[in-house]
């Protein structure tokens, strides 16, 4: 393993959100990213309806921990891949 790797490695939480039948949005819930236990109770808690997770993956349950989030680039032109690769 690349020392890339083992440091992605260590970022292992996520936050959960939902909202509440209020409207209000329940947030600060964190858990492992491979805890498929506490992912399904939060989804039953939510009835599995409006329920988020975060794309970021942090290396502690806190806002305030390093965090790793992917990059996303939606480049469209329905007919010409090669003007979408000009735009690029």
């Amino acid at each position: 393993m690349t020392s890339i790797q083992q440091k992605t490695d260590d970022f292992k939480w996520i936050e959960l959100a939902g909202f509440l039948p209020d409207g209000k949005m329940l947030r600060d819930q964190f858990v492992r990213i491979d805890d498929v236990e506490a992912i399904s109770k939060w989804r039953a808690k939510f009835n599995n309806t409006d329920i988020f997770s975060s794309i970021c993956r942090y290396e502690k349950p806190d806002w305030q921990s390093d965090f790793i989030a992917p990059l996303f680039f939606d480049i469209d032109s329905a007919d010409n891949l090669k003007a979408a690769r000009e735009n690029t």
